[in-house]
């Protein structure tokens, strides 16, 4: 069979500040000589802040320059509203022209994406011109985002995936420049300023599992088992992480616990690797170790000869706590087959105990690119196929295509329409499998052809998780095949 199966491309953080850690020596926070270049709490990256006032108060801080309150808005997982990059215009309205540069290491990167968090007040700038380089003087001008900003946090992102200039280099620089304050408290607020990229090593894969924890685990098929003690693995859906910390009422207690993922059809697929985000909580003296199976059954009987070890993670491993570091290229589940399940186990038995947090989980596996001509009756992606037996889509960012019939139809994208359709298999191609679906919605967004309930229509798009249902979107070709076909 043809399929049409385009690359799932996940961004990858490159660069991130999140501006939470703008501490004065004297006490309270603020930005002082010193502060710049400022180093990336994520990934690798350098912050300046150019052709502004430099004005030092009586704590030898910049007057113009402050940390006020910051946002979780484009924060990474595990940061929480901590400061920000406040700007003000300055006496006479001296920083108008102030640049912030942000430098960058693409190597082995593509489809650069800059976004950042900000916020401002009537009085200060009203023109944000953003600009780049690879050699940190000649800018080329990109965008200009105008305006005063309102008191409400709102996320901006600029994506520069179309410039391959940018892709693959040593250096990146990218420039906001400020201007049209018109007071000198008037200011903008710039937070959680992040770079991100695909991994050229990622190109032409697909996503089968995708877990980020801002939603409950345990709702979604992850099961925790205790070999030894009482304590439990934690869900925490504001910060988006799981975590295991046996320190109760001043003490340490001995546990040895293993958070299991749900079972991944490794043979629905070929080449998967594993990544996953761990960030450390507490350092203590004992490690947090990531197995796989393919002999587990699900029961939650632990048998170690069961488990393969991936992987040991050490409090060495981490310089910050609470700030997710990723661990990646585990290709060890390529060459297993049939159902494999990831697990990560906290052992404890003396010392200091740890706090381990889990982050994000992520499953890619090389795709299958073969192109067939968009035509009623060509061969076409089964929607159970597509859903998959597990908790998400096994092709998520896959570019499909479906033959089913309309069942329902709320295309209209205004008054809270939902912009899309329902599609239901007919029932010959049914795979008669429970623990499939035959069903999916299409959000085509206004795309402009008018469906009926009964109408068999052909479908191509990008399958995608949303609120943990598996969808079609970004649909770029939809055909009426036959009409009257509800019941078949």
């Amino acid at each position: 069979m043809l399929l049409v199966l385009l690359p799932a491309w996940a961004q990858q953080p490159i660069a991130y500040w999140s501006q939470n850690f703008n501490t004065l020596p004297s006490g309270g926070n603020g930005f002082t000589p010193t502060s710049f270049p400022q180093a990336a709490d994520v990934g690798a990256g350098d912050l300046f802040l150019q052709n502004f006032d430099q004005t030092l108060d009586g704590n030898g801080a910049y007057s113009t320059v402050q940390a006020f309150a910051g946002s979780t808005v484009n924060a990474l997982s595990g940061f929480a509203a901590g400061q920000t990059l406040s700007v003000q215009g300055g006496t006479g309205n001296s920083n108008n022209g102030a640049e912030i540069i942000i430098q960058v290491d693409t190597t082995d990167y593509q489809d650069i994406m800059l976004s950042w968090a900000q916020r401002g007040t009537s009085t200060g700038f009203t023109s944000r011109q953003i600009s780049w380089s690879v050699d940190g003087v000649n800018y080329q001008f990109f965008a200009e985002d105008s305006g005063a900003l309102g008191s409400a946090f709102q996320s901006r992102l600029y994506d520069f995936s179309a410039l391959t200039e940018l892709n693959n280099q040593a250096q990146v620089y990218f420039k906001i420049t400020l201007d049209g304050a018109s007071s000198a408290s008037g200011n903008n607020r710039f937070d959680n300023l992040l770079v991100q990229g695909t991994a050229a090593a990622d190109v032409g894969r697909l996503t089968v599992y995708d877990r980020n924890f801002t939603s409950n685990p345990f709702d979604a098929g992850w099961t925790e088992v205790s070999v030894n003690g009482t304590e439990s693995w934690d869900w925490n859906g504001s910060f988006g992480n799981v975590s295991f910390a046996p320190f109760i009422d001043g003490a340490c207690r001995v546990n040895d616990s293993w958070l299991i993922s749900p079972a991944f059809n490794l043979n629905a697929q070929t080449g998967e690797r594993l990544a996953f985000d761990i960030a450390r909580g507490f350092a203590g003296t004992n490690p947090l170790e990531v197995y796989y199976s393919s002999s587990y059954n699900g029961s939650g009987d632990i048998n170690p000869a069961d488990w393969l070890l991936l992987t040991t993670i050490t409090s060495d491993d981490f310089t910050t706590n609470n700030v997710p570091v990723r661990f990646d290229g585990f290709e060890q589940l390529a060459d297993a087959t049939g159902q494999a399940y990831i697990a990560f186990r906290y052992n404890f038995d003396s010392g200091n105990c740890s706090t381990w947090r889990l982050a994000n989980i992520e499953i890619t596996a090389e795709g299958n690119n073969n192109l067939a001509e968009f035509a009623c009756g060509n061969p076409v992606n089964r929607i159970h196929t597509i859903q998959g037996a597990g908790f998400q889509s096994p092709v998520q960012g896959a570019y499909v295509q479906v033959e089913a019939v309309v069942t329902a139809s709320f295309q209209d994208t205004s008054n809270g329409g939902l912009a899309g359709f329902y599609l239901q298999e007919l029932n010959v191609n049914a795979d008669m499998d429970p623990q499939t679906s035959e069903g999916i919605f299409v959000y085509d967004n206004g795309f402009g052809v008018s469906l009926t309930p009964g109408d068999l229509v052909r479908v191509g798009g990008t399958v995608a998780e949303y609120f943990e249902e598996t969808q079609l979107t970004d649909v770029t070709d939809v055909a009426i095949c036959a009409t009257f076909q509800l019941g078949g």
